[in-house]
């Protein structure tokens, strides 16, 4: 059997930063405006790109309709580095959204956001694809 091609393209990442704001009802709330120091993924993008190559399984219903595109998770990198609210913004279907939010939401702990010297909770955009190697021609 052919050997799948899975290309995960982190193209540019798209985050979106957010600093931390008042109380509300026990969650710190997400504020808009910049922060000093933007979240990371523990060993950085290289890393990243490795954790998504070795964990995310491209589902077979897609495999077999060659299902490929990209797929946009948004999540909240927490103060303490944890992965919470992790859902598709933009999805492709045949089971690549829900496998693309497993394993975000499997992701280690990242380096969180860092506002004024405080840790910070930040919503962030990751784009996932998923790519079939072309047919050959006879």
């Amino acid at each position: 059997m052919k050997k799948l091609l899975l290309i995960f393209a982190i193209l540019s990442f798209t985050f979106s930063g957010f600093s931390q704001g008042n109380e509300v009802q026990g969650e710190q709330e997400l504020h808009k405006g910049r922060i000093d120091k933007q979240p990371q993924f523990p060993g950085g993008q290289a890393k990243l790109v490795e954790f998504l190559q070795e964990n995310l399984v491209y589902p077979t219903d897609a495999q077999e309709n060659r299902t490929q595109g990209q797929v946009y998770v948004e999540f909240v990198i927490e103060a303490d580095g944890s992965i919470t609210n992790a859902k598709v913004i933009r999805g492709i279907g045949s089971g690549c959204d829900e496998e693309t939010v497993r394993v975000v939401n499997s992701m280690p702990n990242w380096t969180p956001g860092n506002h004024k010297g405080k840790n910070v909770r930040v919503k962030y955009v990751l784009p996932v694809s998923f790519y079939l190697p072309k047919k050959k021609k006879k």
